[in-house]
């Protein structure tokens, strides 16, 4: 175990324990942390096949696979160029990953061990020298609060001098309540409190609101004034309204309208109705046939003081929705969306019902033919690459940021384009995410737009 020293680093991971026999795994399955993490929904989580790491020979990084490329940092230069820089140095030699407690067999255990340990060899390859790579291991994290914090303190006395999780937003709760934390740390999720920052506390994940924010921001650009907005009738959909309308308020849009869908069925046709009108358009037309006493030729009329719909849902909610929607007079509306109406493991003939749908992405699902990470693991972990695409792409970006935290930070203006988007530091120590903007058009995906210089990521 290497001496504590300014240059090393312990993250602590939470599924798998390696050298450890005291972590105990803990009660919080899969699909359940999946849902708490927002990640492209428990539905899809669990519906991947195959046993990846049996395939691989039980291997962390299969052999034969170098150093990951492609890392360069940007600046940005005059009018918004972004310039490639070299890989950032001085990453920590020994760190632990506390990754999510969900039992030895979770999919969620294996693509964060996965994603995380494929990166080990690059701290070196940054660092140009095998001798100063740095040193992972990676702990089973408890659910339990007071055993968490037993574990996170061994990790310090282990040696850590930077630790990466926890992924339970209880947790990093937890971690917030502190002024300060013993060594620097990166949870991979976010607090629910935004008061004053805990020193030495980084938050980073694939946060919705996120998504929906941007959403509100690109609509209003666009010059759409007037929302109503569609969302499923649980606590992740409220969440997203609540983003979208209070962003798009405080920029001067208005919400005009909002309802909820039955998230658990297909017919969605009594929330679109109301939402629009229609409802109140028949009840009319039902008022006037009964005065007058005979049969009225009628059309009902969608409501007009609107200019844009936005939803939320996943890839098989937004097939119902859009086509319902155009059925009941709203053809002519521009619906927007978060990523998760974008399945990982998509099939454009079922996905032409999301014709015309705006929404946002990372680049490592808009963006990837360049992406030699998104190649690499797409040719070794095939199935789970696919269903799980997203949260390897979140373990590469968490490994990578390890070095450069402290500098965005400290530098609002900078920014870094990888694989969940051009990221930057709030000064609460929140990693931000920019996205892209796409549709889709024939049932497959298209970006619409690049950022002004914005280079491929390789």
């Amino acid at each position: 175990m290497p001496a504590r020293g300014d240059d090393h680093v312990l993250p602590i991971a939470g599924l798998i324990s390696h050298g450890r026999g005291n972590a105990r795994v803990g009660e919080l399955a899969g699909p359940e942390l999946a849902a708490g993490l927002d990640v492209e929904g428990a539905d899809s989580l669990i519906a991947g096949g195959g046993d990846e790491d049996q395939a691989a020979g039980r291997r962390d990084r299969p052999s034969g696979v170098g150093p990951a490329r492609g890392t360069q940092r940007s600046e940005r230069l005059g009018e918004g160029m972004l310039v490639p820089q070299p890989p950032e140095r001085h990453f920590p030699h020994f760190h632990a990953a506390v990754e999510v407690d969900g039992g030895q067999r979770s999919p969620w255990r294996r693509r964060t061990r996965q994603a995380f340990r494929r990166e080990e060899p690059s701290a070196a390859h940054a660092e140009g020298s095998a001798e100063l790579g740095a040193e992972l291991e990676i702990i089973n994290a408890s659910t339990d609060p007071a055993e968490f914090n037993l574990q996170y303190q061994q990790a310090i006395q282990d040696g850590a001098d930077f630790i990466v999780g926890p992924i339970s937003k209880a947790l990093v709760n937890q971690l917030q309540q502190q002024d300060k934390l013993q060594v620097p740390t990166l949870a991979l999720n976010y607090a629910e409190d935004t008061r004053e920052p805990t020193l030495n506390l980084y938050q980073f994940g694939l946060r919705p609101e996120d998504e929906a924010e941007q959403i509100a921001d690109f609509a209003l650009a666009e010059g759409r004034n007037l929302a109503i907005t569609l969302v499923p009738d649980t606590e992740w959909g409220t969440r997203l309204q609540n983003a979208f309308t209070e962003r798009f308020e405080k920029l001067g849009g208005r919400v005009v309208g909002s309802e909820f869908y039955p998230s658990k069925k297909n017919d969605y046709s009594a929330s679109i109705k109301k939402l629009l009108n229609l409802s109140t358009s028949n009840s009319r037309h039902a008022i006037i046939q009964q005065v007058i006493g005979q049969p009225v030729s009628f059309e009902p009329r969608r409501r007009q003081d609107v200019d844009m719909v936005f939803i939320a849902a996943n890839s098989r909610q937004a097939r119902l929705i859009k086509p319902q929607l155009e059925f009941h007079q709203a053809q002519s509306l521009p619906v927007y969306a978060t990523s998760h109406i974008s399945s990982s493991n998509s099939n454009s003939d079922d996905d032409r019902d999301l014709n015309d749908i705006l929404f946002v992405d990372i680049p490592w699902m808009l963006a990837n033919s360049d992406n030699h990470d998104f190649q690499e693991i797409r040719h070794y972990w095939p199935s789970s690459s696919k269903h799980f695409s997203r949260l390897y792409a979140l373990g590469i970006d968490a490994y990578r940021l390890i070095p450069a935290l402290r500098r965005l930070m400290i530098n609002p203006g900078e920014t870094e384009l990888r694989n969940t988007g051009q990221l930057s530091v709030d000064k609460n120590g929140r990693v931000k995410r920019a996205l892209l903007i796409a549709t889709y058009d024939r049932g497959i995906a298209k970006l619409l737009e690049q950022p002004p210089g914005q280079q491929p990521i390789n």
